[in-house]
Parts: C-alpha cells; structure tokens; sequence
C-alpha cells in the first residue's frame, strides 16, 4: 500500500509538472507543489539526504502556472540534492504575511564561491563540469519566479550550504 501510494503521488506531481496550460491566473497552494516536487525527487533523498519541513498551518494561494512554479521548486531542490555529496539534510520552510508568502530551501550541502554567487541567475553559467549541467536552472527558476511577481535570493558559504529565499505575493482573499 505505501507503494503504490508513493507511485500515486509522484505520478501526480508529474502529472502537474507536464501540465499543458499556459496560464498564469490558475490557484495554486505552494505547500502541494513542493510536496509534489519532493514525491518526484523521493529516490534521489531517500537514505542519504535527510528533509525537515517547517510549513505555515495556513494554505499559501498564489495565482500562477502549477507547471512552470514545480519547474522552479524541482530545480532548486535539485540543486540541494547534487550540493550534498554524501549526506545532508534539506530544510522546507514556509509562512506569510497579509500579502506575500514566504519559502525558504535551505541545504547542507558544498555551498556557492562568494565570487560565483553573484552570476548563479545568469543564463548558461555553471560551476559544473563540462557535460553535468547547461547553467539554465536557475536562470529560468529565476525568471518563472519573476513573471509570477515575486523575489528570489540566493544566500551561500563555502563549505556550510545554501539558502534560498523565495517570496510570491498571495491571492487577496477578502
């Protein structure tokens, strides 16, 4: 049964992921997207990358594509997964103000150069070996968070981890 659970989660996130839709004015709650990402991305953590979720109680609704916002989260958190080398540990955390939600993905991984930080947004620039990765991640990441009207920021040590700090304004609900 937990089986094919996990089978029906990751078949639904991916489901939302390839979703063909191109609006951007669809309800979206921000705590099932990054549950989806985590299902899809469950084989590369389990054993060796320990996750701590810390969520708001309340739903986060933003309006925006389910597609391109799980392409944004998935590749942070991809990111965070190819950043720990042997075992870590990934912390999720969300909360909220009156107008805008607030999503941290933090990780214990190798960390980003100060020098490097700066140019992570940057389209085709990677710190990977040629062949591993087209330094597109996070420019797109960047742009989709942006289209959404929101802010992404970028914190990391050398050597500690990173942290990733997201904000997307919420749906007004009055």
């Amino acid at each position: 049964q937990k089986g094919t659970h996990q089978i029906s989660t990751v078949v639904s996130g991916m489901n939302q992921l390839s979703s063909g839709q191109y609006t951007s004015h669809e309800t979206c709650e921000l705590h099932t997207i990054l549950d989806n990402c985590l299902a899809i991305l469950h084989y590369h953590l389990s054993g060796r990358i320990k996750v701590e979720k810390s969520y708001t109680d309340e739903q986060l609704l933003i309006s925006g594509n389910p597609g391109q916002l799980h392409q944004a989260f998935i590749s942070i958190m991809i990111n965070a997964v190819q950043a720990i080398s042997v075992s870590g540990t990934i912390r999720i955390l969300t909360h909220k103000d009156d107008f805008r939600s607030y999503i941290q993905i933090q990780d214990t991984g190798c960390g980003i150069d100060e020098l490097n930080l700066a140019h992570v947004t940057d389209p085709f620039f990677t710190t990977k070996e040629p062949g591993k990765g087209s330094g597109l991640g996070l420019s797109i990441t960047y742009t989709i968070i942006k289209n959404h009207g929101g802010d992404l920021v970028l914190e990391s040590t050398k050597g500690e981890g990173t942290n990733v700090r997201i904000t997307l304004p919420l749906i007004n609900r009055l």
